[in-house]
């Protein structure tokens, strides 16, 4: 019991929401899930994160008052998601509406993240901070974000709040009478956004992962009596700032920390393009080339470019082609790290180009379409990313047939190869 118990909760429910939900289930908003995911991942997992976020922008105080309103009013009696809205809005003043709208009645998820710091005065910080889309068409909500601060002695330590403007990016200042050497958005996951945490104390040499982030770290040298603070941020986006590099466009991880500079930190990235194990889903759809033609990228901080890690080896296992391994990287630096592809690198499906397409499969009016514009019949099939097959028939010449399909990702294998498409719901 406690807040790092609830906290360690949310994580968990956030990892497995970010994983998994848009695979397994769809994308589709909390207000309209579909009646077989009614018990899902939807409901119990992402549901839960929503409600730790509203309670964090709100406030405790106003969010449990307009709890107990919403109790004392439908108690025994049938609600609705404008009902809920309603009552908090009608107990404690605030208005709720872009918050319902984007984090309600819109699938998806936000990503929000630190560009730069620094002094501003003697007595405060100003924070540069940045927001991505992940299958959410927009956002607009002015949101609440908790920033952790740490400087470089041990007691300069402390949280604070701010808001960002319903924009994009912008520039916020908050109270700080140290110079922090890191900032942290949102550590504990107060805002449920595309990012899963990991924070820890180390004090002995050996291998350690923390949990959701998808990285097993290795100190070595650590001397006896000392330690290693450390902070990795997984982000379920697509690496800021890419440019024309191949880099990974699902996630990349943040790395921060405050280690002695004679210390080697070893890191383990694991990689999974395959709807099964403990990292399915990983990089799906994204890793369809070799594995050994993968490539480790770094950057120190948002204001340098992207580089390849000089110090990394592929480990692909027993097969390069099967879609699953891990990236052993030496002698890691603070900053951001993404999976690429080296350049020239060949993929392992080859797309036609447009014009030379007989077989046509697009998203339109949220079904799917399939258009056979070749001179003799073929036949085609549709899949979920776990392989189950939702239709397979033979399409005549110079015809089309739509589908109507739950929200999600589908490989339609026609007589030209495989199709991807994103169904939105």
């Amino acid at each position: 019991f406690g807040k790092a118990r609830y906290y360690d909760h949310i994580r968990t429910f956030l990892d497995k929401t970010l994983r998994l939900l848009r695979w397994e289930e769809g994308l589709f908003p909390l207000s309209d899930i579909p009646p077989d995911h009614t018990y899902g991942i939807a409901t119990y997992q992402k549901g839960a994160t929503v409600l730790n976020t509203l309670r964090h922008q709100m406030g405790d105080s106003l969010y449990f008052l307009g709890l107990r309103a919403y109790n004392n009013r439908y108690w025994h009696g049938l609600v609705t998601l404008d009902s809920l809205q309603r009552v908090l809005e009608d107990s404690t003043g605030l208005s709720l509406q872009s918050f319902f709208d984007d984090w309600i009645r819109k699938p998806g998820e936000v990503h929000f993240r630190i560009d730069s710091f620094g002094r501003a005065g003697s007595d405060s910080v100003w924070i540069a901070w940045r927001l991505a889309l992940r299958d959410k068409p927009s956002y607009t909500t002015p949101t609440r974000l908790t920033v952790y601060l740490r400087g470089a002695a041990p007691g300069d330590t402390l949280y604070r709040q701010f808001f960002t403007d319903g924009t994009s990016r912008g520039i916020a200042k908050v109270a700080c009478s140290f110079s922090p050497v890191l900032a942290i958005l949102n550590p504990n996951g107060e805002v449920s956004d595309a990012t899963t945490h990991g924070l820890r104390l180390q004090k002995t040499t050996g291998n350690f992962t923390l949990s959701g982030t998808y990285l097993t770290l290795r100190a070595i040298g650590l001397p006896a009596g000392d330690s290693l603070w450390i902070h990795v941020a997984h982000n379920w986006v697509g690496a800021y700032d890419a440019g024309t590099l191949p880099l990974h466009t699902n996630r990349y991880w943040q790395l921060d920390g405050i280690w002695d500079q004679s210390l080697a930190l070893r890191g383990i990235f694991p990689y999974n393009g395959r709807a099964v194990g403990s990292n399915a889903y990983l990089d799906t759809l994204w890793l369809n080339f070799r594995e050994d033609s993968l490539a480790l990228y770094w950057r120190p901080s948002a204001s340098e470019s992207w580089a390849e890690w000089p110090y990394y080896t592929v480990d692909a296992g027993t097969s390069p082609s099967d879609l699953q391994g891990r990236i052993i990287a030496d002698s890691l630096l603070p900053g951001e790290y993404a999976l690429g592809k080296k350049m020239g690198t060949t993929p392992l499906v080859q797309e036609k180009p447009p014009a030379l397409r007989l077989w046509h499969v697009w998203q339109e009016h949220d079904l799917l379409w399939v258009r056979n514009e070749s001179q003799t019949p073929g036949e085609y099939g549709i899949y979920d990313m776990l392989g189950r097959q939702y239709g397979r028939e033979k399409l005549p010449p110079h015809t089309e047939k739509n589908w109507v399909l739950p929200g999600g990702v589908y490989v339609v294998l026609t007589p030209e190869g495989p199709y991807k498409i994103l169904i939105w719901k």
